[in-house]
């Protein structure tokens, strides 16, 4: 009978080590991601978002150039230039003024065309 006291003995202590391990464990598990929710919580910034859809859309039809460039004909080919050419200082100035405006929350260029 003593042998069996001794087994039942020592599967009590380790069932008992085994159950404070597990609920030590789940305890660190549960503090751990409470404390990343809180740190992301405060660490995010307000994002603006605008609920009325409204953007400046930017759409410079041509080549954005530095300086305006004329071809060797441009005296004569006046009327029938097919290369439009945007000088980046006007659309730096653009974008600038879109900036100050209060009524204008966002702008997107569009450099597809």
């Amino acid at each position: 009978m003593s042998a069996l006291k001794i087994f039942f003995s020592w599967l009590n202590s380790l069932l008992e080590k085994a159950r404070v391990i597990m609920l030590n464990l789940g305890t660190a598990f549960v503090l751990i991601v409470f404390t990343f929710i809180i740190i992301s919580a405060l660490s995010t910034k307000q994002k603006f978002k605008d609920s009325s859809g409204r953007v400046l859309l930017i759409n410079p039809k041509g080549i954005v150039v530095d300086n305006e460039v004329y071809d060797a004909y441009f005296p004569f080919n006046i009327a029938n230039n097919t290369t439009d050419q945007i000088q980046t200082r006007d659309l730096i100035r653009l974008i600038r003024l879109a900036s100050e405006d209060e009524n204008i929350p966002a702008v997107f260029v569009d450099f597809s065309s």
